[in-house]
C-alpha cells in the first residue's frame, strides 16, 4: 500500500484540510447525481443526494419541509 507523509501541521490546519477534502467529496458525489439525472432540478439532485447519503426517511422528511415552505 501507498503512504502518504504529510508535513507537520497544527490541528487546525489538520481540520481545515479534513473539511475541504470533505467539501470536495460532497461536490463531487452531487456534481455525478446531477449528470446521472438529466433535466432534474438543483433540489431533487439534492434530495436524491441526501437519500443515497443520510437515508431516504430524512429525504423525504425534507422534502416535506420544503413542500410546507412554499405558499
Amino acid at each position: 500500500p501507498v503512504r502518504l507523509r504529510w508535513p507537520p501541521m497544527g490541528a487546525s490546519r489538520r481540520l481545515r484540510l479534513a473539511l475541504s477534502l470533505s467539501r470536495t467529496t460532497m461536490s463531487l458525489a452531487y456534481d455525478g447525481l446531477a449528470r446521472g439525472l438529466p433535466g432534474a432540478s438543483p433540489e431533487e439532485v439534492g434530495l436524491r443526494f441526501v437519500a443515497l447519503h443520510y437515508g431516504r426517511e430524512l429525504a423525504e422528511e425534507v422534502r416535506a419541509a420544503l413542500r410546507a415552505r412554499r405558499p
